[in-house]
């Protein structure tokens, strides 16, 4: 991906992000402008889903920080049904990006 020059790497936290605007799934909800779509929209990222996201070990840590985190809340009583649901589809997303991962350390 970094032979591309059409692509910007951008490092995150949770992924990296190797911007095609064209592929990007951060963008096709968007209602912005074309200045703001020359970059990834963080706050919009699906790094399970997006041809743009690569995950690598380095990003691990910080994912199985947000499975325990939505885990915690979960201990939480007064949730609704709603919010119970999307930290259950959190853990279930974050927890798919990790199997990549792991299955590499079993080999």
């Amino acid at each position: 991906m970094l032979a591309n020059s059409a692509r910007t790497y951008y490092p995150g936290v949770l992924n990296d992000c190797y911007f095609d605007p064209a592929a990007a799934l951060c963008l096709q909800q968007s209602t912005t402008t074309a200045d703001t779509k020359a970059k990834p929209g963080a706050n919009h990222c699906q790094p399970g889903v997006c041809r743009n996201s690569c995950v690598t070990d380095r990003h691990a840590p910080a994912i199985r920080t947000v499975v325990d985190n939505a885990r915690d809340l979960l201990t939480i009583q007064r949730l609704s049904s709603p919010q119970r649901a999307a930290l259950h589809q959190e853990i279930a997303t974050m927890t798919a990006l990790l199997k990549p991962l792991t299955a590499q350390d079993d080999a």
